[in-house]
């Protein structure tokens, strides 16, 4: 099933319905979906050659680009999308404040056809709190994720783009330690997850390098107030 497909919130539930029968897993925590192929292809030819150091003490060998958006939906399937006067990240898991270099995703056709499918794919009676949309693209080459955690936002998205090497399996945990599993999944290229932050931790395996030229890249996105 393509987002793309999805124009309104009664093709959504449609969507939902049709994917459930496929045997994808679907609730209103979790949703996984199949994404625009051409736009991951798009994204990375666009993008991967701007990406910049990643916190190099703590992720030595992860890349990301960055938008933010400030968000407004007037019922049409349509987002109202403006970039907001700062993108860094402050306080958040590591603490401190880091500054990035902003992309203009929504250059790309489609992109904000995907934001928009995955926002509508969120419960009606959850959007009313989310104001903003962040965006993030991350390439990893080893160590995906250093520790479970929570993004303290509303709901998180995240996107594969390309992914060459094993393993980078997503691990959604109902405790910080890790003990209990509630569902995890080896992201293939052009799928989307989508879960509400509030109710897991998450984490997500070493990339296994098969080659010198083994990376993982997707999209992180951010739906929060």
């Amino acid at each position: 099933m393509n987002l793309e497909t999805c124009s309104d919130l009664p093709s959504i539930i449609s969507a939902r319905r049709e994917l459930t029968a496929q045997g994808y897993t679907l609730s209103d925590e979790i949703l996984l979906l199949e994404g625009d192929r051409e736009l991951r292809k798009q994204c990375v030819v666009a993008f991967a050659g701007d990406l910049q150091a990643d916190y190099v003490t703590f992720h030595p060998d992860r890349q990301r680009l960055r938008n933010v958006y400030e968000v407004g939906y007037s019922g049409d399937g349509k987002l109202q999308l403006t970039e907001t006067d700062s993108i860094a990240i402050e306080n958040r898991n590591m603490g401190g404040k880091r500054e990035y270099k902003r992309a203009d995703f929504l250059s790309v056709a489609h992109f904000e056809n995907l934001l928009a499918r995955l926002y509508l794919s969120i419960p009606e009676t959850d959007r009313s709190s989310i104001r903003l949309i962040e965006v993030d693209y991350m390439r990893t080459r080893n160590v995906v994720t250093n520790t479970i955690h929570r993004d303290f936002r509303d709901y998180v998205g995240i996107f594969c783009l390309q992914k060459h090497g094993q393993g980078a399996e997503t691990h959604l945990y109902l405790d910080l330690d890790g003990k209990e599993c509630a569902y995890k999944h080896v992201l293939s290229p052009g799928e989307v997850l989508l879960f509400r932050d509030e109710n897991f931790y998450h984490f997500t395996t070493d990339l296994e390098a098969e080659t010198e030229n083994s990376l993982r890249d997707v999209f992180i996105i951010i739906f929060g107030d």
